[in-house]
This record gives structure tokens, sequence and C-alpha cells, in this order.
């Protein structure tokens, strides 16, 4: 069948970007797909906003195409769009396509589409196809301080940013882009493909008459030999830098060499670059600001320069590079992002951020006449390298990477109308590691729902979700949750998740669950303004009646750790997700393996951080930690249970800790006022290691970058996955970790592994044995970053949740139940019968639970205090069972009110309820006297 790619060739009309860099090279790779399309059809959309630029993009398609596969598209004209107009806007884009039937949509520029005239959108309308786009670069995102300091600008990036996300395969223009989109975007390997870029053909060695050129000479001023620079003027562009080297050269190459900057200038930055010179010691007449120049005089200008320089701090290709090299111009280059993959030799790069050494390759290749000759014929044979029909086979390639249309109908990469789904945690910038978690989640996630936030948070600080996220309130959702196709909670045991109890069980969904245990959380009771006797009544349903002998019999620090009292509210949730196979035994320990079925673990999302030398100088430049200095960070709060005191005494045991450069930091706070804390603070005084307090996302990640190593411990676990400890991954330290809890769920390979118990002597030897091997720390660091970038990229856990959230809505029992429940309810609308059906449902539910155990004292003489005492302690700790009667109307009930009475606890279970059982259920009678047991069992 053949293959229709619709090609978006707005960036060609767009006034920002048809001259430009972006609107020429997408119309020179349509031109290649045109040229080399075998059994493919392509086909052209432009837009009718821009009719000046329709009929000269006729002409120059028309030479590869037939004019009637080249269209239209036609919105209002509305240069000031609300966001409700472009939406309709965007409505009528995707009918428009749907009309055309194409396989793929390519969009030559997503980034047209925010402050300008020109709509485009990567969701499908009502048939099924693939989005592509041209990817450029990330140079606003990376350099944000100079290029989205504006909130408006931002947002409208951002937004553009998000569409990125939502591609399913972007078109990189070089290698260097390639890699942004996958570190910074945490897209996935095999949906950004580098298709490179070439230049035009005019661009090639030239003879050129003597009047030509002198009169281009006189055209331009040009009175003696010239360096060369072409490009832009904006901030990255480093011209001021590039200035200042030439006013380093020696003054016998200054007054052979003019410096001829070819830019299209506005007034004031023509008399901007003027001052800088002059204050820099450049006269007038030793620099050119040509201005803009058209392309015969800019091809003249590469054949005549003696060197052609670019000292770009960040290009996504770096094009002019390679016209000069095309027309024989010995280049130099930057040495960052594509450039030494354009030039292609690293003796002809430079650190564009020292003017000292700009100026040196200049004058290097200058005083070197056979030098000149070199990077001439290595030009020559490197722009070869570069074509436009080569990068069109990369992209007809990367479209044929793409899976069929009909096998991506059951898990879609972009559906037509994402579900809505309310997203309801801590977000930033309150203190929970989960708020953290969910803004790196979150974009990833919006690849398959169209989102919107709940939380306790007023206002967004993350910029990312600011302009991509609707923002709403608890009381919001109460209100309408209903109205959301899906809901997902993320339940933790801190007080940021109390506000979400009474909405689980109202508006049931999937809960992601961070902490196996909510015992912390709910033992807060009337602090967090929980409903009375919550704790209690959660306590009971989770754990029975033995759980509540042990609160009213021991202190409630004890219960607290004993027992996770989270079914209560876990039993609400259409589903259940975890991060490790650690949480699902701790839950399944203590509900039992049925009930443990039911839950789903999900790889922990983490990216790989970027890895630059520059960024660690910076760090430790920021933090005031010298460049020599051996730095161990533990990431984290200090507490018990991170093991943060035998840390201490294993450093100060260690020879490490000896080393006049070596420092121990924790990065964290400390809890005020306890006995814990006031030991660590000591400790941490007499051994001269250094404990942050509390630090923003900022400082904590300049000491990610800055640490040499990091050792991450801990006890006691309640079924978390320790984030620092990814943290500590991602950004390629070597780590010491205990094998505790879900850590011990980690390869070997990533870290320095210890024994779940580890001793502060294994603990000291760890230290000492990370300190003093260089190599292993490199190759720790390494694997680490591998293992994440295979196992967590967050785009691969994004899917992961979105398998899992549609599977629990589809086949969860209670999902089941819930659309069984609104059927009914429409076909009988009374209200006797509709309890009929209640009672039908619940007896049906109980088939799908595990086993309970009814013990009936309906024939007991007097209440069987030591019978109920006996099972108490004999009974398996996740079995469920409960204390029934008969009554005098022959139904059954349970008895709680009885049991609390006599053992003397205070009356929390209050409300008895009927007796529903399964057929798989136990049936206890007990009989006789009333001072010892005389139990009778059968099954129902």
């Amino acid at each position: 069948m053949t293959l229709h790619i619709l090609l978006d060739l707005q960036a060609c009309q767009t006034p920002e970007s048809r001259q430009r860099g972006i609107g020429r090279y997408s119309l020179a790779l349509a031109q290649g797909l045109l040229q080399v399309a075998d059994g493919q059809r392509i086909s052209v959309l432009l837009s009718e906003r821009f009719p000046d630029t329709l009929t000269p993009l006729r002409q120059q398609l028309g030479e590869f195409m037939d004019q009637s596969d080249i269209h239209t598209l036609a919105v209002p004209p509305d240069s000031q769009m609300t966001p409700a107009r472009r939406q309709a806007a965007e409505l009528l884009y995707q009918r428009r396509v749907d009309q055309l039937r194409p396989d793929i949509l390519h969009i030559a520029s997503l980034f047209e589409n925010e402050g300008g005239e020109a709509v485009v959108s990567v969701d499908r309308g009502e048939r099924p196809r693939h989005s592509a786009a041209t990817f450029y670069d990330l140079i606003p995102f990376l350099y944000s301080e100079h290029y989205l300091r504006h909130e408006a600008v931002r947002s409208a990036y951002y937004r553009q940013l998000q569409r990125v996300k939502r591609t399913d395969v972007l078109l990189a223009i070089s290698e260097s882009s390639r890699q942004e989109a996958l570190v910074h975007l945490g897209m996935l390997p095999s949906q950004v493909v580098n298709i490179a870029a070439a230049v035009a053909d005019i661009f090639r060695p030239l003879t050129l008459a003597s009047d030509a050129i002198r009169a281009l000479r006189q055209r331009y001023s040009l009175v003696r030999e010239f360096i060369l620079y072409t490009g832009g003027m904006d901030h990255r562009k480093n011209i001021t830098g590039l200035i200042e080297a030439y006013a380093q050269l020696d003054a016998a190459l200054r007054a052979a060499y003019q410096l001829v900057i070819v830019c299209s200038l506005q007034p004031e930055e023509r008399r901007e670059l003027l001052r800088h010179a002059q204050q820099c010691g450049v006269p007038t007449t030793d620099l050119v600001l040509t201005g803009y120049v058209p392309d015969d005089d800019l091809v003249a200008l590469y054949n005549l320069a003696g060197l052609f320089v670019f000292p770009s701090l960040h290009e996504g290709f770096g094009l002019p590079i390679l016209e000069a090299m095309a027309c024989g111009t010995p280049a130099i280059a930057a040495n960052t992002s594509s450039m030494p993959e354009v030039l292609g030799r690293a003796d002809a790069l430079f650190d564009p951020h020292d003017n000292t050494a700009i100026a040196a390759a200049i004058g290097a290749v200058l005083c070197d006449p056979e030098r000149q000759q070199v990077l001439r014929a290595h030009g020559l044979q490197q722009a070869q390298r570069f074509s436009w029909q080569a990068s069109a086979r990369k992209a007809l390639a990367a479209y044929q990477t793409l899976p069929p249309l009909a096998a991506s109908v059951s898990v879609p990469v972009v559906w037509p109308q994402r579900p809505r789904l309310a997203y309801v945690s801590p977000l930033p910038p309150q203190r929970s590691g989960i708020a953290d978690y969910s803004a790196q989640l979150l974009p990833e996630l919006a690849r398959y729902y169209e989102i919107e936030l709940i939380s306790t948070v007023p206002t967004l600080h993350d910029p990312w979700l600011q302009a991509n996220f609707p923002l709403r309130s608890m009381a919001e959702l109460a209100e309408c949750g209903e109205d959301y196709a899906r809901i997902l909670y993320h339940l933790g045991n801190s007080d940021f998740h109390a506000p979400m109890f009474p909405l689980l069980r109202r508006y049931p969904g999937v809960v992601m669950l961070h902490d196996a245990f909510l015992s912390g959380v709910l033992a807060l009771g009337d602090s967090l303004h929980l409903e009375p006797a919550l704790f209690h009544r959660s306590l009971f349903r989770a754990h029975g009646y033995r759980a509540l002998r042990d609160l009213f019999s021991e202190d409630l620090a004890t219960v607290v750790r004993r027992y996770p009292a989270s079914r209560a509210l876990l039993d609400f949730a259409l589903g259940v997700l975890v991060h490790s196979r650690h949480a699902v035994e701790l839950l399944a320990g203590f509900h039992g393996a049925q009930w443990a079925q039911r839950v789903t673990p999900i790889p922990f999302p983490k990216a790989v951080a970027p890895q630059e030398p520059q960024r660690r100088a910076a760090a430790r430049q920021r933090l005031g930690v010298e460049a020599e200095a051996y730095i161990v960070a533990s990431f984290g709060f200090l507490a018990p249970v991170k093991r943060s005191l035998d840390l201490m005494q294993a450093w100060q045991a260690s020879a490490v800790a000896a080393q006049p450069q070596a420092q121990l930091v924790f990065v964290g706070a400390l809890a005020a006022g306890d006995d814990y804390a006031q030991l660590l603070r000591t400790q941490a005084a007499q051994a001269g290691i250094r404990i942050t307090g509390y630090v923003d996302v900022a400082q904590y990640q300049d000491w990610l970058l800055a640490a040499d190593a990091a050792v991450q411990l801990r006890t006691d676990s309640r079924g978390e996955t320790s984030a620092a400890v990814f943290d500590a991954l991602a950004y390629g330290l070597p780590t010491v970790y205990n094998a505790h809890g879900s850590a011990a769920e980690l390869p070997a390979s990533v870290g320095w592994r210890l024994a779940a118990a580890a001793t502060v002597a294994e603990i000291t030897a760890a230290l000492e044995g990370m300190y003093q091997d260089a190599a292993l720390r490199a190759r720790l660091g390494g694997a680490a970053r591998e293992y994440l970038a295979t196992a967590h990229q967050p785009a691969q856990v994004a899917r992961a949740y979105y398998q899992a959230i549609e599977s629990c809505y589809q086949q969860a029992p209670l999902a089941a139940e819930q659309r069984l429940v609104q059927r009914l309810a429409v076909l009988q609308p009374d209200a006797e019968q509709r309890t009929l059906l209640s009672q039908c449902i619940a007896r049906q539910r109980a088939v799908e639970r595990a086993p309970r155990l009814w013990v009936d004292i309906s024939q007991c003489r007097q209440w069987p205090t030591a019978a109920i005492a006996a099972l108490l302690e004999q009974l398996p700790p996740h079995l469920d069972w409960d204390v029934v009667q008969r009554l005098p109307t022959g139904q059954w009930s349970t008895n709680r009110h009885g049991v609390c009475q006599q053992f003397a606890w205070p009356e929390v279970l209050t409300e008895d309820s009927p007796v529903i059982w399964g057929s798989q259920d136990y049936w206890l009678v007990i009989a006789g006297a009333a001072q010892a047991p005389d139990p009778v069992l059968w099954r129902v």
C-alpha cells in the first residue's frame, strides 16, 4: 500500500521563518523528499493566511510535483488569537488533514503555532494517522534566562514543547539536537532520528572576475583581506565575543585583515556593535557590518574570505559552517553543540567562552598558509557528506519505522480525543518528593490524556506545568468528579495527601501508592481535620480486631510502625500501582496474596541528567566548593530510617575523613527538637560534617552535580521507593547503598551494594574503596546512567501508566461494578428495587474477594470473651474475620459494638452492618460454656 505523507510547510510562509534557516530548511527538505520518494505519495499543505507566499511556493514546488497535490488550509484570519479561537482553528486544521487522509503528517515547524498566524496540531481528528515534525534545537529552553524571560513567551514555548513530546517521531537536524530531545525532553531513542542538513548548490567554489571582485569590495567597504562571520545577531551567536577576540590579534594581523560580519541588523543593533568595537579598541575601518546581503553576494564573500569564524555558543546545526566549507573557505568554529559534527575536525575547534582561545585559533590559521590549504581541502570533502537527498532518504526511513496504523489502535500513540484525566497530587512548590516526581511524569503522561491538576497548592511554580495544565482545587473535584473520564490519585504517608481520602471514596480512581503504609497520616486524625475515628476504622478494616487491641494497649508510634492501615482506602480504588515488587510483597503480607493481585508494579520514572563538565564546575562555584574537593553526599531528610548516624560514624572512622579535601555533606533537612536530631548535630560538629538543611530544587541539583560520590542507606522500609537513590544514579554519581526494601531490586552493577543490615565497618570500607578507585567510580556512574536510560525512562514509564490505568478502568471488578450500577439506575428507578439490586451486587462482590471467616456467637449463653481473645492470638494476621450474630428478625449482623464493650475499648466501631457472605467463606460457630471456646467450623 502506498504511504501517503502530508508535509505541512507553513514554516515556509510565516514572516518569522520563511526568509530564515527554518523556512529554507523546510523547503529544501521537501524538495529532497519529492526527488527521492520511491513508492510514497508526497503532498503539501499550505495556509491561505499568507496569500503572497502561495504562488512563489507553488512555482518552487511545481518543479517536483503536480499542483493537484498542493493543498491549502482555510482558517479565520486572527492575529490576536484567544485560547478558545486557537482551539477552534486547530479543530479546523484537524478536519482539513482528515480530508486529505495522510498516513503521516509531517509538520515542518511546530513552533509556528504560538503567537503567529500559523495553525498546527499533532492531535488526530477522526481518522488515524501518525505525526512527525522537524526538530531544530532547544536553544530557548537551554538559555531561558535570555529567551524566556517574559512569562507569556515562556508559557507559549512550553506549550509547544508539550506538542513536541506528543509527536510520534522527530526528525532532528543534527545528532546534537537529537541528544537534546533525548536528554532534556525525555524522548525515547526510537522516537528521534538524525536526518542532518545540507546547503544549496549555489554554495560552491567560484572563479570571480576581477571586475566583480572590485565591485563587491566597493559595495561593502572591503579594503583588504578579511575574516568572515555570517549568521544571526541574538545572544548565543556571540558576535561581541568575536569582536573581543579580533581585538586581541597581533597588530600585524589586524592590519592585514578586516573583520566582516554579515548579518541583518536593526539600527540600534548596529550602533551597539560599533560602540562595543570602539570600547575594545577596534576602529570602524577594521569592522565591516554589511547588513543583509543577497545570496549571490554571500557566496562571493565566502569565496573571497581568508577565514570563516563561527563563534556561536550553541547551534541546532550551524549551516553557515557548511556553506563556507562548500565554497572552499578555511573554517573554524566553536566546540559546542552540533558544530564539531558539522566541521568534522577537532583541531579546527575552539572554546567560544574564551576570547583568548578564539583569537589564538584565528591566528593559528592566518599565520600558516599550509594549514589554510589543509582546511580548504577538508572543508570541500566534508561538505560532500551532506546533501538534501541524503537527509530526505533518512526521513523516509524514519517514517517506515512507525508501526502500521491498524496495529496502533489498541494503544494509540496519540488519541483523537485524549481522555480527560484528573491528576490528584502534591505539586511544586510543595515540599514533597511526590510534587517533584509529578513535575517529571506529567509532560510524558500528557501524551495519552488531557490532564487537569487537582491539588491543595494555590499556584503552580513550575513553568512547564503552568503553561500546559489547568489547576483545580480539591473542592472543585468534589463538585464535578464525574466529569472526568479517569482519575489518578498519588497517595503517600504524609499530610499532603489527607484531603484526597474523602475524594477517593466518593470518586474511585486509580491510586499510585508511594508508601505501602498510610498509618502515619491517618494517625494525625483531628489535626488534619479528618473524619472522626477514621484511623481506628481504617485500622480495623485493614487489620481487624488484633490491630485495635494493640492500639488500645500499646503506644501509638508502635502501632503506626506495625500496621499500614492502607487497605481501608485502597479498597475504594479501581486499581493500585506501586514502584517495586517489595511494595507488592509488603501488601500481600498484610492483606493476602489474592488482594495483592490487584496491585501493579510500575518502574520509578527518572530521566538521566545532562552530564557536562562546565555544569559541574559552575555548580561547585555557586556552592562555594573548591575544584579539588572530594565530596561525598547523602540526599534527603536525616532520620533513623536513613541510618544517618551510622553514616556519620562510618565517615569518622574512615581514612577518607582525614583527607584535607574530603568532606561529607548531608543535603537535606534535620528535624528540630528531637533527641536523634540533637545527636546528629553533635556528631556532625565533632567530625566536621556539613548538614545543609532544606535546599530548593536548584541547590539540590547543584549538589548532585558537585558531588563525587553518594551514600544512600535505608532501614525499616514502608514500601517506599527512594527518589534520592534515583537522583544520584541519574547524575552518574557512584553510589553506596544497602539492599534494603526496594533498593534490593536495583542491579548490583549500578552502585556499591551493601547487605541490607550492613554494619558501620562495612560502610566505612565502602567509603574508603570508593575514594581510592577513580576508575570504579567512573564505571559505576556510567552503569547507573545506562540502567536508568534502559529501564526507567519517563516516556516508557508514562506508557506503562497509561496501559495500567486503562486496564484498571476496563477490567477492574470495581470499575465493572460501577458501570453495572449506572445501567441499573437507569433501568430501575424504584428505590426499593435499587436496594435489592445493590444487595445482589454486594453478594456478587463477595465471590471476588478473599475468603472471610464469620465467627457466630448467637448460640453462646453469655459473651465468649475467652474464645474471642484466643482467636485474636491464633488467627493469621491477614485473615479477614468478624464477629456476627443472628438478630430476632432472622437477619445476620456484625457485633463490633459488643466486641468493643467486652474488651473495654473506646466504642469507635459503633456501625454494625448486615452480613453478606460468599461461597468461599468459612463459618465458625462458638457454642457451649463461656469459659472456653467450643467451636464448630464449616464452609458456607
